[in-house]
């Protein structure tokens, strides 16, 4: 009896322990901020997609051990042309959960979607050829500024020391018939670099994909997981 609870502490510890070095990772959020989030969820006074994305943030990043380091890199709205707006807004530092609610908050949405190129210049901020991190992206759609996203994603896993990409498809509508998806599908990010797709279609499906990636499920505070917020293939 003793040795069963001596083992049954020891292997909770050992779980703890894995579980709190994954989460204390360098993490960089990637929020898609284009003009497809200004789009309502629904009728005339329904939300928007940003607006939505927003709130599940605000919801989200309190769980998020205030010690890990998570910086916030947005796309969509800038001054340059509408594929060039990609930019560092937060560097990953501990203790800076406010600020990147604020800079998330104050986003208007404008422009394309250069997630691909997003994603490459995220990685580049976490120094990933020489230690672990993580990208959490955050899309409505899929790359439309010509990048092939499947080609960077199997680069940025041949060089990364240990880069792990989850993609959260957000209100995502598919794609057209004919499309090159080797070209634009987000899905290629997590698949090579062992990361989730999580399809969130609504505010709860957001909530849930956000604890999912960027928490501690033992030491975070609890937070349902929808079921509608699974991994795909």
């Amino acid at each position: 009896m003793f040795r069963s609870l001596v083992s049954g502490t020891l292997a909770l510890s050992l779980m703890t322990t894995t579980a709190a070095a994954g989460c204390y990772e360098d993490a960089m959020i990637v929020f898609d901020a284009s003009g497809s989030m200004a789009q309502a969820v629904g009728g005339t006074d329904s939300p928007t997609r940003i607006a939505e994305a927003q709130s599940a943030l605000r919801q989200v990043l309190p769980m998020v051990p205030d010690e890990r380091p998570v910086g916030l890199l947005t796309y969509g709205p800038g001054t340059l042309g509408f594929c060039e707006n990609f930019q560092v807004r937060l560097a990953p530092e501990p203790h800076q959960r406010l600020q990147i609610q604020a800079e998330i908050d104050a986003l208007s949405p404008l422009g394309d979607t250069p997630l691909a190129r997003a994603v490459e210049l995220a990685a580049e901020a976490m120094s990933f050829r020489d230690e672990p991190a993580v990208v959490v992206l955050v899309t409505d759609g899929r790359d439309t500024c010509g990048s092939s996203v499947c080609r960077v994603a199997e680069q940025l896993a041949a060089e990364g020391a240990d880069l792990t990409v989850h993609v959260i498809g957000f209100r995502f509508g598919g794609y057209e018939p004919g499309q090159d998806l080797y070209k634009t599908s987000p899905g290629c990010l997590s698949a090579f670099t062992g990361g989730h797709y999580l399809s969130a279609q609504s505010l709860e499906d957001l909530v849930g994909a956000l604890h999912r990636t960027l928490t501690c499920p033992l030491i975070a505070k609890a937070a349902p997981v929808p079921e509608t917020a699974t991994r795909v293939q």
